[in-house]
C-alpha cells in the first residue's frame, strides 16, 4: 500500500508543478535546435528530487550515505539554477566536477588493476563526468532519458538479484524506478513536462552512484559500468568530437545528437519511433553488461 502512496505523491508533484509553471511561465520556450514546437514546463527534475528525498526520509529500509547524498542535492541545485536562469557552460561545467570529486572523496570509485591507485581515481573522475554530461544531452527527446534511466535500473536490479551481488538498497531501485516511470507518463511524446537539467543531472549523478556501489563488488565491474553507460557515451563522443572538428567550442548548442540525426534519416516529425530504435541499442548493452557480468561471476 505505501508503493502506491508513493506513486500518487509523485504524480500529484509532477501535476502541482505542471501548474506552477504554467501560472508563472517557467516554461521551455521552442528554438532552432529544439525538438518540441510548444513551451512546456522545464521543472520535471524538482518533482523527481522532492519524491527521491522524500523515499530516503519515510522508507525505514533506505540507507543512503551522507557523502552521494549532498553530492546529488549540489549537483540538483546547479541544474535547477540552470533551468532557471540558463547558467554559462562553464559554471556548470565546474559544478558538475565539484559533484563528482564528492563522489571521489566518498570513495565511490573503481581501483583499475595495474593502474596505480592516483591515476585509477583521475580516470574515474573524468568518468564520471563524462557519463553525467552524456545523461545530460541524452534528453533530447521525449521520454528518451527517463527510458534509458528505467532500463538502467531494471538492469542493475536483475544484476543484485540474479547473481546475488551484495547491495542492500534495493528498495530504494525499485521506488527509483517508481519515480521514472511516474515521469514517464507525463513525458512521453507528446510530453508535457521535461526533466530539464534538474532532473537529468540529478538522476543521472544517483545512477552513476548507485552503479559505482553495486559494481565494486565484482571483478571488472569498470568495464560493465562503461557498458551499461555506453549509448549516452557514445553520443557525448560523437558531438563532441564534430564540434571539435568544425572548430566550435564542445559547449556550443547544436542538433548533432543520434536522437537528431536519427530524425533527420527517418524524416519523422513524431518522437516515438526514434526513441523505440534507440530503446532498443541500450536494450542490447544491457543485455552485453548482463552477459558479462554472468561470465565473470561464474567462470
Amino acid at each position: 500500500m505505501a508503493y502506491i502512496y508513493f506513486i500518487i505523491l509523485i504524480l500529484s508533484l509532477l501535476i502541482i508543478i505542471w501548474l506552477l509553471s504554467n501560472k508563472f511561465n517557467i516554461l521551455s520556450n521552442p528554438n532552432e535546435r529544439s525538438s518540441h514546437i510548444h513551451p512546456k514546463s522545464r521543472l520535471g527534475g524538482l518533482g523527481i528530487f522532492i519524491s527521491i528525498i522524500l523515499s530516503i526520509l519515510f522508507f525505514n529500509d533506505i540507507n543512503i550515505a551522507m557523502i552521494p547524498l549532498i553530492g546529488f542535492i549540489f549537483i540538483f541545485t546547479i541544474g535547477l539554477i540552470d533551468d532557471l536562469i540558463d547558467l554559462p557552460p562553464i559554471i556548470k561545467l565546474v559544478g558538475q566536477s565539484i559533484a563528482c570529486a564528492i563522489l571521489i572523496y566518498g570513495e565511490y570509485y573503481f581501483l583499475l588493476p595495474y593502474i596505480p591507485n592516483d591515476i585509477s581515481i583521475i580516470i574515474n573522475f573524468f568518468t564520471f563526468l563524462a557519463l553525467l554530461n552524456a545523461v545530460n544531452f541524452m534528453d533530447g527527446l521525449d521520454g528518451l532519458v527517463g527510458g534509458y534511466l528505467e532500463m538502467l535500473l531494471f538492469t542493475l536490479i536483475i544484476l543484485v538479484t540474479t547473481f546475488d551481488i551484495p547491495y542492500y538498497n534495493l528498495q530504494f531501485l525499485l521506488l527509483l524506478m517508481m519515480v521514472v516511470l511516474a515521469f514517464l507518463a507525463f513525458n512521453q511524446y507528446p510530453s508535457s513536462i521535461f526533466m530539464g537539467d534538474s532532473g537529468s543531472l540529478s538522476l543521472g549523478y544517483m545512477l552513476i552512484f548507485i552503479s559505482v556501489d553495486i559494481l565494486n563488488k565484482i571483478e571488472y565491474g569498470y568495464i560493465i559500468f562503461i557498458i551499461l553507460f555506453l549509448c549516452p557515451l557514445l553520443d557525448l563522443i560523437n558531438v563532441i568530437s564534430r564540434r571539435l572538428i568544425s572548430r566550435k567550442s564542445p559547449f556550443s548548442a547544436d542538433k548533432r545528437h543520434i536522437h537528431h540525426t536519427i530524425c533527420r534519416v527517418l524524416k519523422s516529425q513524431s518522437h516515438t519511433f526514434p526513441v523505440i530504435i534507440l530503446y532498443a541499442c541500450m536494450g542490447i548493452t544491457m543485455i552485453i553488461a548482463y552477459l558479462i557480468c554472468k561470465i565473470v561471476l561464474f567462470s
